[in-house]
């Protein structure tokens, strides 16, 4: 037989003693409540209108009882039982104005009784409801058919959390309503500022208050986090949402204005950003990647687009052998060494207590196609990393001040991922001196302005990395000065030697003897790429016509694989 869980009768008739209680505190004013422990004037002065101490006592103590049934203080039982008079029936909900008339006191005086009523909605004994512009309270379900069934209230019942997405969803449809009706700016901000008090523990609602100081910029913040969530694209209109949160057009032009100088709370703490538009009145808004990381928390990487953001993880990485001669062996070797997790944790505490960088950076740099960027990636595969590749060009923009912006955004981005992968990442400049190139007089030009600014800012973050940068170029000489001593390693990638070139064509082309693969080597000068594009073209054959291509057929391709051939052809006009 089924064990059923019995539901305790209460000691008493509750719903009784409430409705004694009700007729006397309805006379009393505020006589009770300081009878109970509030401090309040008693402007009626009920007490010598035929109130009679014995009256006061007795009722005082059937509030005890209640208090005890609730197991909350006799005050706080006298103002349950007020609000329980008021909206006893389901749906119903009471205002402060509505509990001020009960008891014949002031709005200064119920002002003095708050940390009491958010005491009750503490222990989820009544409940805000704010789906309105003034506070509007309800007696919670479970507590109400507690006391129509005379039963024991469970004292482990909690308040129901709701999380952030909940939060500012709330909120939006405030910002809605008001954009709907007649209701004040003013107003909406202080109904935003009591539901961020019924829920201040919250890690969101604290890390917002924390770094937003007004009330104003913290309604606009949660109302982009909710279209974050709510609307595709993942942005808010600027205009649209502001006309939503302010009545009149001069209180949206000033926070225009705010964010076209740069100067508003939300762009100075790195939470929000305005996307580039002819108009600013025409502009969306969207979170940054640090308003992405505060608002979803532990959901962040759900939102993360690796692909728009250049982030491969180690298994999309495919195990590729390198082949180096011995000088690069030793230097790619150590770099890997100190890259493993637990080395390389070691080793950024060793630096740190000796008051030095942590970071870890390398320079490689080489003639092209010598396997700069792959030797990046197996280092990555090996050592479990996930790797984000910088798009150079994507840093660029014609906008003055967007390309530092841009940059900043990528060392941004980085941060988070160090904080939210598993494994610090590699951070991957390839052909860098697009950026890291020698600085120009800037006085020259708006251009050569820019590319300092960013050089700037990439010379602060190297400074301050905490994680793993490399680079690549194939114009060394190009790079500045100034970056030479950023770089922990400096590795110098030549083309291959012979015995390198005739295992890299031995590997690559499995059927050719010994003998051909130096022939190979020996008699053609190629970077491990170039050798890469002859196998391409050689395995390409042999699909298409079944049979293993010819060691000729190889040398052929490879006369043909240098624009210039063996001989650089002559331009214009020959003489006989």
């Amino acid at each position: 037989m089924e064990n059923v869980l019995k539901t305790e009768k209460a000691d008493f008739n509750v719903l009784e003693k409430i409705c004694l209680i009700d007729g006397v505190l309805k006379e009393s004013g505020a006589t009770i409540l300081n009878y109970l422990g509030g401090k309040l004037p008693d402007p009626l002065n009920r007490k010598q209108n035929g109130l009679s101490d014995e009256c006061i006592e007795e009722t005082a103590s059937f509030i005890e009882q209640i208090a005890d049934y609730l197991d909350v203080t006799p005050l706080q039982a006298a103002l349950f039982c007020a609000f329980f008079s008021t909206c006893a029936t389901p749906g119903e909900t009471a205002e402060v104005a509505n509990i001020k008339g009960y008891f014949y006191i002031t709005g200064l005086d119920m002002l003095c009784l708050d940390d009491d009523i958010y005491a009750l909605i503490d222990k989820n004994i009544i409940e805000l409801d704010y789906n309105r512009y003034h506070h509007h309270f309800r007696i919670n379900n479970e507590i109400r058919n507690n006391i129509l069934q005379n039963t024991k209230i469970t004292k482990s019942r909690k308040k129901k959390d709701i999380r952030q997405y909940d939060f500012v969803l709330h909120i939006s449809e405030m910002v809605d309503q008001r954009s709907d009706t007649y209701i004040s700016t003013e107003d909406l901000f202080n109904i935003v500022d009591g539901f961020e008090e019924a829920n201040i523990k919250m890690p969101f609602v604290e890390e917002s208050r924390k770094l937003i100081n007004n009330i104003k910029a913290r309604t606009l913040f949660y109302k982009i986090c909710d279209d974050f969530i709510n609307t595709s694209p993942r942005r808010s209109d600027f205009n649209e949402t502001l006309t939503s949160i302010y009545r009149f057009p001069h209180e949206r032009f000033a926070v225009m204005n705010e964010f076209y100088s740069e100067t508003h709370i939300l762009q100075n703490a790195d939470l929000v950003q305005l996307l580039p538009n002819t108009m600013i009145s025409n502009s969306d808004i969207e979170l940054t990647d640090k308003g992405k990381k505060m608002f979803l928390r532990e959901d962040y990487n759900l939102f993360i687009d690796k692909k728009k953001n250049n982030l491969m993880y180690p298994d999309d990485i495919k195990t590729k052998q390198m082949f180096y001669e011995v000088s690069l062996k030793n230097q790619i070797n150590a770099l890997e060494k100190n890259l493993h997790e637990e080395q390389f944790i070691k080793l950024q505490k060793h630096l740190s207590e000796k008051a030095l960088p942590t970071g870890i950076t390398a320079m490689f740099y080489g003639v092209p196609g010598t396997g700069k960027t792959e030797t990046a990636l197996q280092l990555a595969k090996a050592t479990g990393r996930s790797i984000m590749q910088v798009d150079i060009s994507a840093t660029k923009s014609c906008w003055f001040g967007k390309s530092q912006k841009i940059i900043k955004k990528v060392f941004t981005y980085y941060k988070t991922l160090c904080k939210t992968e598993k494994l610090k990442p590699i951070l991957l400049f390839n052909e860098a001196d697009a950026v890291l190139s020698k600085r120009r007089d800037i006085n020259s030009s708006i251009v050569a302005q820019t590319e300092n600014a960013i050089q700037n800012i990439i010379l602060e973050e190297m400074e301050k990395l905490e994680g793993i940068l490399i680079a690549t170029t194939n114009l060394i000489d190009n790079l500045d000065t100034a970056f030479e001593r950023r770089f922990l390693y400096k590795i110098c990638f030549t083309n291959p030697t012979v015995e390198a070139k005739q295992a890299i064509w031995k590997s690559k082309i499995s059927w050719l003897t010994d003998e051909e693969s130096r022939k190979l080597a020996s008699s053609y000068n190629f970077s491990g790429g170039e050798i890469d594009n002859i196998v391409r073209k050689t395995l390409m054959e042999e699909f298409l016509n079944g049979n293993c291509p010819t060691l000729s057929f190889i040398e052929e391709l490879c006369k043909r694989e240098k624009f210039h051939g063996n001989q650089r052809t002559r331009i214009g006009f020959q003489a006989d």
